[in-house]
């Protein structure tokens, strides 16, 4: 559900590591229902170091689609399949409060 097929091209030289490739990624489809996205980061089973960096970085490239980018983005949630939503992030009235170390 909400998975999207991933773009594999045959034609590279290097077909085991696009196919390796692919096998990492996860491809997210908007499906336009409203303004809210899961963006899935990692497992539990992941480091906290490897699931931190996998948040950022999924932040990062989520935000280069958004114009104007952070400015456009009310709120960040971290959510495991059987936990509440924790609040990483949120924007008010044009101020911004970020939960950090």
């Amino acid at each position: 559900k909400g998975k999207a097929p991933i773009k594999v091209n045959l034609q590279k030289k290097k077909l085991k590591l696009e196919i390796e490739g692919a096998c990492k990624s996860y491809m997210v489809a908007n499906l336009g229902k409203g303004n809210n996205l899961s963006i899935p980061c990692g497992r539990v089973s992941f480091d906290n170091e490897v699931l931190s960096e996998n948040v950022c970085s999924a932040l990062d490239e989520f935000c280069s689609f958004v114009n104007p980018g952070w400015k456009n983005i009310k709120a960040v949630y971290l959510k495991t399949e059987n936990s509440i939503a924790l609040p990483v992030y949120t924007a008010v009235n044009n101020q911004v409060f970020r939960i950090s170390e």
